[in-house]
């Protein structure tokens, strides 16, 4: 085809653009690893309905499928890639989701009109369905798409239609069947009685702690306390400062030890830094500055440190209200307020005020009124967060193009990462965890009575035999969970003759041959095993990057890059093995790098104490999709491949 349109260049970071002529439109995003280090995205081809035809077609065929209807919804969709938080391959990894959908549509015998709500809302709905057909093909069919995969699609589609028709993600979601992720049957561990009450308690005492601070206006720093005597206080903690050159002086990690900042005198005695020292003028500044921003958030009582904190305080509310509850993860996050009312029952009274939706049936969770009080602050926490916006979502969350939608399962890893860091003695507990609790709870207190289970937990009296009545159903899963998390520890034995190898540190300013995983520190690369590495373990070679952490010359930098490469590695690894269908090979090939990595950045931390928050800080960044430009480049690899699940 000789068609040739006359292109409008706009990078994607150029969000202040006034743009017209969206059928000229190409956006430009960096990326190092194509050509001339950009890639674009060309938002005016869609205009045109037979480009996803086959390459025989002519021009004059191609310019007469030229729709022009369809530019209020390709304007909307490139408001929402200039919008976007994340990296710009993020974007990308988005732009190339979108894509799929958009060729799909036009290779359909039905003509869907992209302006029209209800015409997308079918399209979405017929779209849902070929993904669901293509999981459930044969491994073996080139056709064949992971769970993981489709459902990544699905949701993405999904945001976009939402934004585009201003409406909320789950009133396009509900019109269609959605992709059942793969999960492996392996039975939750319980946890003792007494962990669930600690766990409990703590999380209670920093959501009362963030309700001090933010609906009663109180000063920061946040005292957070654990059950076990932890304590940490909270002055940001969620964002570190990232400048390498201020790195030793992080007053984020330093400070959470105190109550108010310290007498300069003291920090520098802390820091061990003599009075005559050079870097007594950077500490000076860092301390100033940790003052400056203090009071700042003391005196803007809408400060973003604190919606930061009601965001989270909503994130454990929701933990809080499925451990009374007994809810399932699903039923909470679509739930939505209804007639908030006190009804009387066997055990004297209960509250009754929340409906959802999820699975595709109506349910209203109720609690005990002991529990209402902490409800009644939750609600006036979730008040203050969404301000006069409408939400029908009890536990909200903003997404990155700042919209309110229900709390996602990448914000409850954040918390999770969050409070394992601060409260290092605590035991954390998921969500289904906290429901097999108070379903175990209730067989058990009623003597083995599952009618009563069931009418309470709302599921079938199938499933509470299956996963209820067999008085041996702790001592098998305890086992069985045992094994899981012993398999690591003995591929990871059989590769290494000692406990700890250690890892050549790199100072910041120090030029390495840079690798995928961080740095190789010798000139004329020999790949060899480093000191402590048996025959079993993974054999370093310069074309298989992840096994270069096995490799005498293998160093790392301490500072951002090299982090996030390892970081992004470990998330990639992550999602592979949802694919993977046996777990003892995966672990003897993949486990046995990811413990490493794991023991690179342990040593990293324990080098620099200050990295530590660092490392957590980089690590919400790729869970949020930031990751290396290199294993992000695998990632859309692996996903084009269906390999991700």
């Amino acid at each position: 085809m000789n068609f040739i349109r006359t292109p409008l260049f706009v990078h994607i970071t150029d969000i202040h653009k006034q743009i017209t002529e969206h059928e000229r439109l190409i956006l430009v995003l960096k990326d190092k690893t194509a050509s001339f280090s950009f890639r674009t995205l060309d938002i005016g081809t869609f205009f045109f309905a037979k480009r996803a035809c086959s390459s025989d077609i002519s021009d004059n065929e191609l310019v007469a499928s030229f729709d022009g209807k369809r530019r209020y919804f390709l304007k909307y969709f490139t408001d929402y890639l200039l919008q976007m938080d994340g990296s710009d391959l993020s974007k990308g990894l988005f732009y190339s989701i979108i894509k799929m959908f958009l060729d799909w549509i036009d290779q359909q015998k039905k003509i869907f009109d992209l302006s029209d709500k209800d015409s997308m809302i079918d399209a979405y709905r017929r779209y849902s369905k070929s993904l669901v057909d293509r999981t459930l093909l044969a491994d073996t069919d080139e056709d064949n798409l992971a769970a993981h995969t489709a459902k990544q699609y699905q949701r993405y589609v999904a945001k976009l239609i939402a934004y585009v028709f201003d409406c909320h993600e789950i009133d396009i979601s509900s019109q269609a069947m959605q992709v059942q992720a793969q999960h492996y049957d392996v039975p939750v561990l319980p946890i003792a009685q007494e962990d669930h009450q600690k766990t409990y308690a703590t999380l209670l005492n920093v959501f009362l702690e963030i309700y001090r601070i933010v609906m009663q206006g109180a000063d920061f720093p946040a005292h957070f306390q654990s059950v076990d005597q932890e304590e940490f206080y909270f002055y940001s903690g969620f964002h570190h400062q990232t400048e390498k050159q201020h790195i030793q002086f992080d007053m984020h990690s330093y400070l959470s030890k105190y109550s108010a900042i310290p007498d300069f005198s003291k920090m520098l005695v802390d820091f061990g830094l003599a009075e005559d020292s050079e870097h007594r003028k950077r500490l000076r500044e860092n301390r100033n500055q940790a003052i400056r921003n203090l009071e700042e958030r003391n005196k803007d009582k809408r400060h973003m440190e604190r919606e930061r904190l009601a965001s989270y305080g909503l994130v454990i509310g929701m933990l809080l209200f499925i451990a009374q509850t007994g809810a399932n993860l699903d039923t909470a996050q679509q739930l939505q307020l209804d007639t908030m009312e006190i009804l009387p029952s066997t055990q004297g009274r209960r509250f009754s005020g929340t409906k959802s939706r999820a699975g595709g049936k109506e349910v209203q969770p109720e609690f005990g009124v002991k529990f209402e009080p902490v409800f009644r602050q939750i609600l006036e926490l979730r008040a203050w967060y969404i301000q006069d916006e409408t939400c029908i979502f009890v536990f909200p969350q903003r997404n990155e193009i700042q919209r309110l939608v229900p709390i996602g399962n990448g914000k409850l890893q954040l918390l999770k990462s969050f409070l394992q860091r601060i409260f290092p003695q605590m035991v954390w507990i998921t969500p289904q965890q906290w429901r097999k609790h108070v379903s175990s709870q209730y067989v058990e207190l009623s003597d083995g009575d599952l009618l009563l289970e069931v009418e309470k937990m709302g599921h079938s009296l199938d499933t509470a035999k299956k996963n209820y009545s067999r008085t041996s159903f702790k001592d098998a899963s305890q086992q069985i969970s045992q094994f899981f998390y012993e398999l690591r520890e003995v591929a990871v034995s059989q590769t290494r003759t000692v406990e700890r190898i250690p890892v050549q540190m790199l100072d910041e300013t120090i030029d390495a041959q840079a690798s995928p995983v961080g740095a190789c520190a010798s000139i004329h690369p020999q790949p060899e095993k480093a000191i402590g590495f048996t025959e079993r373990a993974p054999t370093p070679n310069c074309q298989q990057f992840e096994h270069c952490l096995f490799c005498q010359h293998y160093a790392v930098h301490a500072d951002d890059e090299d982090m996030r490469k390892l970081l992004s590695l470990k998330s990639l690894l992550g999602y592979v093995k949802q694919k993977a269908t046996d777990l003892i090979k995966w672990e003897q090939q993949f486990g046995v790098v990811l413990h490493r990595i794991d023991e690179v950045l342990k040593e990293l931390s324990d080098t620099y104490e200050n990295l530590r928050d660092h490392i957590f800080s980089i690590q919400e960044e790729v869970e949020s999709g930031d990751l290396d430009a290199y294993w992000l480049n695998h990632f859309e690899l692996l996903i084009d491949l269906g390999w991700i699940s």
